[in-house]
């Protein structure tokens, strides 16, 4: 396959100085001092220093620079785990650990369960978690450095999932109601959001989303196949062909947007990449083009990263180990087998540009 291979354009410090030996003067709880560069300052007597309040300045929450010494501009692959999100240094297919590029556990999280890049214009990074009263979104900038929750939302009570619309919105989606709600560009609650063809906003069981087109969206279930909700039928795909599960990327290619899923091939449980031609009509899902890869390649797909000349696939494999990043050619063909650090298992894949002031 000879196609240009890219990704869909998206539907996309503090400063700190050590002051010493300055001569500057000084005032911390009442006590002045001096740096004359000679005599000291008188020491305080004991009943003084018993009347200093101690200051109790919390954990320390390491800097980008010290989690990230060697950090540089550039694109990586990034992947979510519940209580961090790692930097891989891509090399075509080949990657290498960098760091963990948000430390979501020093800033309390331990829970994440996806996260999506800001839209055009908007560098942060937005991760959603569940909390006792509702669900969240936190908001992290593009050097690694937490900005801070941006919205909380009981509609939003075990929020599993955030992606991108064709607009300049998102839709998050609660595995307690089972509902998709609509969130703006600013992140503000809007109710909500239906998929076409489909009474209400309720799809019990979603595991990935791909907004094709405004009236033509793509979605993934953990409990059966896949669906288009376009219309006029809104069809599934068949069973034989694909099961539940998996994943699910979009690519620009000259005979139009061509859609690749990730997930079991036919009624058994051994996952491969199928590639589909472009969407037409809801009377039928798309026309099969390949199977790129075949049954058994993989144990438990979860995502799914285009580049230009192949694509990514994240694993998370199957029963306790680590999860892996597998790299495939355009053809299919096998060009990596990337095992991924830890035993806990990974969320979500994203390939990003970062660290632009490094």
């Amino acid at each position: 396959m000879s196609k240009r291979w890219r990704e869909r354009a998206r539907m996309a410090q503090p400063m700190s100085g050590l002051w010493a030996g300055l001569g500057l003067c000084f005032v911390v709880g009442g006590l002045t001092g001096c740096d004359d560069g000679g005599s000291a300052s008188p020491e305080p007597d004991a009943e003084v220093i018993a009347d200093m309040a101690v200051v109790d300045m919390g954990p320390h929450i390491p800097t980008i620079d010290e989690r990230c010494p060697e950090a540089q501009a550039g694109t990586y692959l990034l992947v979510l785990y519940p209580d961090r999100v790692e930097a891989w240094r891509q090399r075509t297919f080949n990657a290498t650990y960098l760091c963990d590029f948000l430390d979501l556990k020093s800033n309390g999280i331990t829970n994440a369960t996806a996260i999506v890049r800001g839209r055009t214009g908007d560098k942060h990074f937005y991760v959603t978690v569940p909390e006792a009263d509702g669900g969240a979104v936190h908001a992290f900038d593009e050097g690694g450095a937490y900005v801070g929750k941006v919205m909380n939302n009981i509609n939003l009570q075990g929020v599993s999932g955030i992606w991108p619309t064709t607009g300049e919105d998102y839709v998050a989606y609660s595995a307690t109601s089972q509902n998709l709600y609509r969130l703006n560009a600013d992140f503000q609650f809007r109710g909500p959001a239906s998929l076409p063809q489909l009474a209400g906003a309720q799809v019990a069981g979603l595991v990935d989303l791909a907004y094709y087109e405004d009236d033509a969206i793509i979605a993934l279930y953990g409990d059966r196949p896949p669906q288009l909700y376009k219309d006029p039928f809104a069809p599934s795909w068949p069973a034989t062909e694909l099961g539940a599960g998996g994943a699910v990327a979009l690519i620009d290619a000259e005979e139009g947007i061509k859609v690749l899923m990730a997930g079991p091939l036919g009624n058994g449980n051994r996952a491969g990449v199928t590639l589909y031609k472009p969407i037409f009509s809801g009377r039928n899902p798309p026309e099969r083009e390949q199977v790129l890869v075949t049954a058994g390649e993989m144990e438990d797909p979860n995502g799914l990263v285009i580049i230009d000349t192949g694509f990514f696939v994240l694993d998370r494999g199957a029963g306790a180990g680590a999860g892996h990043i597998h790299g495939f050619n355009g053809i299919g063909v096998r060009q990596s087998d990337i095992e991924l650090q830890g035993d806990d298992k990974p969320l979500r894949l994203l390939r990003e540009s970062i660290f632009s002031r490094f």
